[in-house]
């Protein structure tokens, strides 16, 4: 008889655990933190990597892949899904490679377990429930209770919350978060300029989530030439006092979607319901979804089908009602460009849709680091970048255009302009060098990797390994700042912090920009902008990959930063770069060449960005 199986995730309740008869069952964690909690209560296990094969993490990775981008092409669904000449699945992807990572991962390792081990009975949270049913049809399934709701993440936010010096993070619904968005907007727009526009005096610059205090030099520049209209969608525009002091003096004006679009409420309410029946008919075609929501070993629709129809349901009307209303605003208020930061968004996807319909042009500018062509590649669709000769890509400098180029990207839609949220780290003193800094990274969030508890362990042994030698250097003061994103993995470096006790503060919310003057090194469990950023001001810098993932990218062919991927090259390193003068500076060197290089314009780009939109918009 084969033996039952217990089946962990990071939210089962432990304590349940214990009723079961742990003797004779197998135990599997399907997770990193189940396999943390499992050990850390001395309870035997297995984990769910442990019955892969040797091809299927690269299976897994082009599962997610084609799973996010390619479900809603198909002739059988794709007429119903048009609207404006966008289909609207193509808003989903994005937010489906996460969530899809999660699920496909799970789900393979699960039908792996049943061809290898196979089980008669299992114990597992409802949603796992779903899996095995689908994997291995005949088992009997007991439900563990979970120590938290069965959410879909694709409808929910997690928000920093710094309080007496202690970060909390506050998970939140869309819709709460939205609503508590628009509350803000309302108290701090009558501090600023208001919402009306009033009486167009100059050419209008729609600027779609962009962060005031990053991007000051820039927008100082570009109220030169236009009147500036913020739009954001997830942030409010005005949070802090510095922000306000920004955005008054600029004049800027904040716009709400809702009450930019005239009166559209009847227009809005007869495409939602149009729109309803398709999607209705839509999802009645539940061979077609079977078929495609499968691995080789089975269809897993029936797992993710009762999230899957809600979320992509209220998502799709919303984008309707949210290009309905953004087409009127473009048209209404005379908007003559637009520039964003993020165009991969669910949000800023419609908008774009819609600024292209008004034929509105703009500009798309570099946020990140870009990976390596072998990284990049597999995920250009969540990568911010667009191809369309209405916006063009404003690239940091030469190294991310020949990147882009290799990728088939046309070059007419590629502008270098240099980035202008790091023209005042060109210019910035260095004071008093005692801090060094952690700084948390999150880019390999849509891959088998990201999920592998294997990697995750060597990764969490070597943070807390460096996190405690650091913390007792001296002369030097250690602290980490966390990425001010949502994270969507339910790891994160803070619970390493956390449970050192040393007192470590703990950042979030705060610029790098406030923190690197003061930096005598600057470390990062993976590559990240703020390595590059740490090069610009002359700090050496430190990168700790407990593999190999990262050892082709070019900044460590470069020699600009000290890559190390166990605890005992990090000690060398560290030695190096604090007791040895020579390798101190000539790794300085390195990584101011680097930046320059990385970097066009260097310093001046903001007003160089001013410059090509205008030669962009009105190119005569």
């Amino acid at each position: 008889m084969a033996e039952p199986v217990i089946l962990v995730e990071h939210d089962t309740d432990l304590g349940s655990i214990r009723d079961l008869d742990l003797p004779r069952s197998k135990i599997i964690t399907l997770d990193f933190l189940a396999h943390k909690g499992m050990s850390e209560a001395g309870i035997r296990h297995e984990c769910i990597e442990d019955y892969f094969d040797p091809g299927d993490e690269g299976l897994i990775d082009g599962l997610i892949k084609d799973k996010s981008t390619k479900w809603y092409k198909d002739g059988e669904v794709s007429p119903l899904l048009e609207f404006e000449g966008v289909n609207l699945g193509w808003l989903l992807e994005c937010d489906l490679f996460s969530y899809m990572t999660n699920v496909i991962k799970k789900f393979v390792g699960l039908a792996r377990l049943a061809r290898k081990a196979p089980f008669d009975q299992a114990h597992c949270s409802g949603s796992v429930s779903k899996m095995v049913r689908c994997v291995s049809p005949g088992a009997k399934i007991s439900t563990l209770p979970s120590n938290s709701e069965d959410d879909f993440r694709l409808e929910s936010f997690v928000v920093p919350l710094k309080v007496g010096g202690r970060l909390f993070h506050l998970r939140l619904s869309r819709r709460t978060a939205l609503l508590v968005k628009g509350i803000v907007e309302s108290l701090t727009g009558a501090l600023a300029r208001g919402m009306s526009l009033g009486r167009k005096t100059r050419r209008r610059l729609l600027l779609l989530d962009f962060d005031i205090v990053s991007y000051e030099g820039l927008l100082a520049e570009l109220s030169k030439r236009y009147e500036l209209v913020m739009l954001n969608e997830r942030k409010p525009v005005i949070w802090g006092m510095r922000s306000l002091r920004i955005s008054r003096r600029l004049g800027c004006r904040i716009m709400r979607l809702r009450d930019a679009g005239g009166d559209a409420d009847a227009e809005i309410a007869r495409e939602s319901g149009r729109l309803r029946g398709d999607i209705r008919r839509m999802f009645e075609n539940v061979e077609y979804f079977s078929d495609f929501f499968s691995t080789p070993d089975a269809s897993f629709w029936p797992v993710i089908q009762d999230h899957f129809v809600k979320t992509a349901g209220s998502r799709f009307e919303d984008s309707v009602r949210r290009f309905i209303l953004a087409r009127g605003m473009f048209e209404e208020h005379s908007i003559d460009a637009m520039m964003l930061i993020h165009a991969n968004a669910f949000e800023e996807k419609m908008i774009i849709t819609a600024a292209k319909a008004a034929r509105v042009p703009g500009i798309v500018l570099e946020h990140g680091h870009q990976p390596a062509l072998e990284n990049i590649g597999k995920y250009l669709p969540v990568s911010s970048i667009t191809f369309d000769p209405y916006f063009k890509h404003g690239l940091w400098g030469q190294r991310s255009r020949d990147l882009f180029l290799d990728l088939g990207i046309r070059d007419e839609n590629l502008l270098v302009v240099g980035s202008p949220r790091h023209d005042r780290l060109f210019a910035a003193k260095r004071r008093s060098a005692k801090k060094i800094v952690l700084f948390d990274a999150f880019i390999t969030e849509v891959t088998f990797r990201a999920f592998d508890t294997r990697y995750l362990s060597a990764n969490e042994e070597l943070v807390t390994r460096i996190c405690r030698k650091l913390s007792s250097l001296q002369p030097y003061d250690f602290s980490v700042k966390l990425h001010p994103g949502p994270h969507v993995l339910p790891y994160s470096i803070k619970t390493v912090i956390e449970k050192l006790g040393a007192g470590i503060p703990i950042h979030q919310t705060e610029s790098p920009a406030d923190l690197l003057p003061e930096c005598a090194l600057v470390g990062a469990p993976d590559i990240s902008t703020v390595i590059l950023e740490a090069m610009i001001m002359g700090i050496p810098t430190i990168t700790c990959i407990p593999d190999g993932y990262r050892d082709r990218e070019d900044v460590f062919a470069a020699g600009a930063s000290v890559l190390v991927h166990t605890y005992e090259e990090f000690e060398r390193g560290l030695d190096r770069i604090l007791d040895d003068e020579a390798f101190r500076k000539d790794l300085i060197s390195k990584g101011r060449e680097y930046a320059r290089r990385y970097f066009a314009f260097p310093g001046a780009s903001a007003e160089n960005v001013a410059g090509m939109l205008a030669r962009h918009v009105d190119p005569d």
